[in-house]
């Protein structure tokens, strides 16, 4: 069933970018009910932090995590989201680029059985072919991190894009983060004989050391859980700027992590407690990142030390807590 997101005519502070939020997709052409739309925060009122995907200087995708004032709707929340990956949104003052140009305009948004629809004015077609892949990631892994989306597809003036307009990039029937990110290729391993999966590893970007995600290809193992951890143990070339997650040095290589259906047991050395029996919940939230945000594995995690269990400082109940209220790679605005 689609969904009425918003019959309003949205104009943005960052110039020219109009928005209308209607219903069947039909674009109104007046400006009735004005609404001046703000990327600000009142420390009055509460914020939202959402997570966007920006490019840095070298060309990797960036999530970075910002907080605005909490929209009233999905659709004023979208429209932030997206507002921020334009020219003139002021994450570039910290050397990250914009996926869209401050030309291009969107026509509409439509949600229709939690697929989401954006249709852009045709200067979307207007881009730097180099950035082709990077631009389908930027924004289908920006506007996927909404519990209410499933999917994104793309339009340009009321026809859907099966193939970017610059490059010809085959796009799938419905965008989703099974398309990867920051693909990552090295010369180890047949792609016949390897699974895809998504990683964090750590690269330093404008003189800061941020996580990234990045797709590559590993040999399968019994269980998935067990591929991506052991993904996470790979070492990434030297040229790629990438180094393996510092949080990997808790573990304890004496034991072994236990992989069961639902669950995995991860054995962490005394250096990963911050006071007794409570361990540094950083060691936490890039697990449960990289299984439920990254790969959309629902899993629960136990963590022990000396074989006794022990608690996630921050997180009483850290199985139970939602991706969104993990935030990685803060960006004040």
């Amino acid at each position: 069933m689609k969904k009425i997101l918003n019959k309003r005519f949205y104009i943005f502070i960052f110039p020219v970018l109009a928005i209308a939020i209607t219903l069947g997709a039909i674009i109104l052409n007046s400006l009735n009910e004005d609404l001046i739309e703000e990327i600000q925060v009142d420390l009055n009122e509460d914020l939202t932090s959402r997570k966007i995907y920006i490019l840095s200087d070298d060309e990797v995708l960036v999530p970075l995590s910002l907080s605005f004032t909490k929209k009233d709707t999905l659709s004023e929340d979208i429209i932030s989201v997206l507002n921020l990956l334009r020219e003139g949104s002021p994450v570039e003052d910290k050397g990250y680029h914009p996926l869209l140009s401050s030309s291009v305009s969107i026509n509409s948004i439509e949600l229709d059985n939690n697929i989401l629809n954006v249709d852009f004015s045709e200067e979307f077609n207007d881009y730097d072919v180099s950035k082709e892949n990077q631009i389908i990631e930027g924004l289908t892994w920006s506007l996927m991190q909404y519990d209410e989306i499933e999917g994104v597809t793309l339009s340009v003036s009321g026809q859907k894009i099966e193939r970017m307009p610059v490059g010809g990039t085959p796009l799938p029937s419905i965008l989703t983060k099974a398309i990867g990110i920051n693909k990552y290729h090295d010369t180890s391993g047949d792609i016949l004989d390897t699974v895809s999966v998504t990683i964090f590893y750590e690269k330093k970007i404008n003189g800061e050391e941020v996580y990234v995600p990045v797709t590559r290809r590993v040999k399968p193992e019994e269980s998935i859980n067990k591929t991506i951890f052991n993904a996470l143990k790979t070492t990434p070339s030297v040229l790629s700027g990438y180094k393996s997650l510092g949080v990997m040095s808790y573990l304890d290589k004496d034991q072994s992590v236990i992989f069961e259906e639902d669950e995995i047991s991860i054995p962490l050395i005394v250096n990963s407690l911050i006071e007794e029996n409570i361990m540094n919940e950083k060691i936490y939230e890039v697990f449960k990142l990289i299984y439920e945000d990254l790969n959309n594995i629902a899993v629960n995690f136990m963590f022990e030390v000396n074989d006794e269990a022990v608690s996630v400082n921050g997180y009483p109940d850290y199985n139970d807590t939602a991706v969104s209220a993990i935030i990685i790679n803060e960006f004040k605005i």
